[in-house]
């Protein structure tokens, strides 16, 4: 997902699946109607680490429809910002602009 700056953020969403027992046939639910659980990674990580699909299965078992938000440069994403920006926006706890982006973008998505 690119943001005004130009620097991109990913979102890896869950697939939350049910099965039957009786025939072991696997059906995708409707996920619009399941509330949305935000996963933050750690300050490199990504949604490939262990402890964010233990997340994932975990909300999803929970009754949840996880995604794992990529911060910029983290989880195979690029940088995508000047050498003056770098500063001011690599991930840090307190930059909330790339958490609200994701918000924003999932409240529209979820409209249309």
């Amino acid at each position: 997902m690119k943001l005004l700056d130009g620097g991109e953020v990913a979102l890896d969403w869950g697939i939350v699946q049910s099965i039957n027992q009786s025939n072991e046939e696997t059906s995708t639910i409707d996920q619009q109607t399941l509330p949305v659980l935000l996963i933050l990674t750690g300050i490199t990580g990504g949604s490939e680490e262990a402890y964010c699909m233990h997340l994932v299965m975990d909300g999803i078992f929970s009754g949840y429809r996880p995604v794992v938000l990529n911060q910029r440069g983290c989880g195979g994403l690029p940088l995508k910002v000047n050498a003056y920006q770098t500063f001011q926006m690599v991930f840090t706890a307190v930059a909330t602009c790339c958490i609200m982006a994701c918000i924003i973008y999932n409240n529209v998505i979820n409209v249309l």
